[in-house]
């Protein structure tokens, strides 16, 4: 079983078609993909990281459903979020400066 695949990097504006692409390593196809997801980071192929944020979104609710019950003791509810959901933006916070405004906003 081969793991390896294959990600065209590309602009926007730039338009290949990738129904024709064929790659091989030692005889072997690879499979080509839209998006890898790499030490917990989901990279497209236009690098807009708009995938990274809806899966970082849901994530996000999913924890936040969890604390629903000891959202009621305020302090506990605040290291929780503190020490889980901070933990979420720190991980490779450095693309977070290069998301365009709308998925700025939509996080």
């Amino acid at each position: 079983m081969n793991k390896t695949k294959v990600m065209l990097v590309r602009g926007i504006r730039k338009k290949v078609s990738e129904s024709k692409m064929k790659v091989k390593l030692e005889n072997i196809a690879l499979k080509i993909v839209s998006e890898i997801k790499y030490l917990g980071v989901i990279i497209d192929r236009n690098l807009n990281f708009a995938t990274h944020v809806n899966y970082l979104e849901k994530k996000i609710g999913s924890k936040l459903g969890a604390f629903c019950p000891i959202s009621m003791n305020l302090t506990l509810y605040m290291r929780c979020i503190q020490s889980i959901i901070a933990s979420l933006f720190e991980y490779c916070s450095s693309i977070l400066f290069s998301l365009n405004d709308y998925n700025v906003q939509y996080l």
